[in-house]
């Protein structure tokens, strides 16, 4: 049986030639995604590496959900779906927003003349809603700084 000739582009912009075992190869060692694509040289079809090597599904699914991840570490604009990500990014939005509604508590306590129950009811209902856009803003670039370091 004559072994299949493959081409494509690596990660680096190189292109490539190699054989199905060198590709099956590549893929063992994590050079090659699954999701790449690869021209077949003696059909002349483009395919993913998963169908051509007839990976499981699970597998083929496997390489993309890496890529996602690298892709929303590196360069961002697209849903984190690290369930420890989205934990510690909760534990911080919580823990700010709790801070800025003390925060507007006092704030209308100390600043309102019409006595306690007013300044109170005021300060928490400012607090709160800042809080959510400062709490937003500080576990977002917080989660995002941790995911560019990664």
């Amino acid at each position: 049986m004559e072994e299949k000739t493959f081409r494509f582009t690596d990660h680096t912009g190189v292109e490539r030639q190699c054989s199905s075992e060198v590709l099956r190869q590549w893929h063992a060692e994590g050079r090659v995604a699954p999701t790449q694509l690869v021209h077949d040289e003696a059909t002349g079809q483009t395919a993913m590496v998963a169908s051509v090597l007839d990976l499981p599904r699970q597998e083929a699914r496997a390489g993309t959900d890496r890529e996602l991840e690298m892709i929303a570490d590196k360069i961002g604009f697209v849903p984190n779906v690290r369930k420890s990500d989205n934990l510690y990014q909760a534990k911080i939005f919580g823990i700010c927003w709790l801070a800025c509604l003390v925060l507007g508590a006092i704030w209308g306590i100390a600043t309102n003349p019409n006595g306690f129950g007013d300044g109170l009811l005021t300060g928490v209902a400012v607090g709160g809603l800042g809080g959510m856009v400062v709490a937003l803003l500080v576990s977002g670039a917080i989660v995002g700084f941790k995911g560019m370091m990664r």
